[in-house]
């Protein structure tokens, strides 16, 4: 069966709004909560208001995200919480300890909505090295993660049993240079943005941000390298979503890159070349994802 969080999600929706609608509530209001916790996301690590709409956009402009937020399916949902998770754990470093139980909820309904979101833990960890933040951020996921060990001890015989049962056979290590050369094709039309992060993440480790970029490539490094040796990944352009959650890291990656080279050319004497970059950026999102060609089965 389904991971438990999304059926949770709809559940709470179909209270409030009844069954008919509570998927499209779940879809939509998931997409534009993922949306909008991407720009907050991109404004927390420095981007200027215009970079960072630019960056919420590109994600809201994605097919693949578009095709998630349509249908019940728990990729948005994964999108946002994970997103959640990590702008809390970045407000927890400055902020009162609160912060960081709620980035504790966070990551835990995340995991809920979907069991492979455990891997933005290392992530979390490097971003709240405070261990009194971390300790507080742990007892608040703890009764989360006791109630879905005890449903599904109760469902399927095992805490660590899911509805999937065994995938272990889907997993292989000869998966992973085909499905990274589907990645790169895909990731370059759907989402340009993200790959100049990664093509610029490099200089922006030689910033003052150094550990803020380290962990957004750590975010999306642990997706991609997951799910590079899944069967599935690299079978049709719409499996692009198992990585989606990885999205937001790798847009807020090209928006500080573009926002330094903007801040550099505004000094030489470009004072909008912020606001041409952020229309590039969206026009160039729109223009790649509205053109693209789906290829024949």
């Amino acid at each position: 069966g389904y991971p438990v969080g999304l059926p949770l999600h709809l559940a709470a929706a179909s209270s409030v709004f009844g069954w008919r609608w509570s998927s499209q509530i779940v879809g939509i209001g998931g997409a534009l909560a993922a949306v909008g916790m991407c720009y907050r996301l991109a404004r927390e690590l420095g981007l200027t208001p215009l970079a960072a709409f630019a960056t919420g956009a590109a994600l809201a402009l994605c097919a693949v995200f578009e095709f998630t937020s349509m249908q019940p399916l728990s990729d948005t949902l994964a999108t946002f919480w994970c997103t959640t998770a990590v702008w809390l754990a970045l407000r927890a470093r400055r902020g009162a300890v609160g912060w960081s139980a709620l980035g504790g909820v966070a990551f835990a309904v995340a995991v809920l909505v979907r069991p492979s979101n455990v891997l933005l833990l290392p992530v979390l960890v490097m971003l709240l090295p405070d261990g009194r933040k971390l300790t507080v951020a742990a007892c608040a996921a703890l009764p989360f993660a006791i109630a879905l060990g005890l449903y599904q001890n109760h469902l399927y015989g095992s805490p660590l049993r899911s509805g999937y049962g065994d995938v272990s056979g889907l997993f292989s290590t000869a998966y992973f240079w085909p499905t990274m050369r589907h990645f790169t094709v895909w990731v370059s039309r759907l989402v340009p943005l993200g790959m100049v992060g990664l093509l610029i993440s490099p200089l922006l480790l030689r910033g003052p941000r150094r550990r803020e970029v380290a962990a957004l490539l750590l975010w999306a490094a642990v997706f991609i390298g997951f799910y590079a040796v899944y069967d599935f990944s690299r079978q049709d352009w719409t499996f692009l979503r198992f990585i989606e959650p990885a999205f937001p890291a790798l847009l807020v990656l090209g928006g500080l890159g573009l926002d330094q080279i903007a801040a550099r050319l505004a000094v030489a004497g470009w004072p909008r070349a912020t606001g041409w970059i952020a229309i590039g950026i969206v026009g160039l999102t729109l223009a790649t994802n509205v053109t693209f060609k789906i290829p024949d089965a």
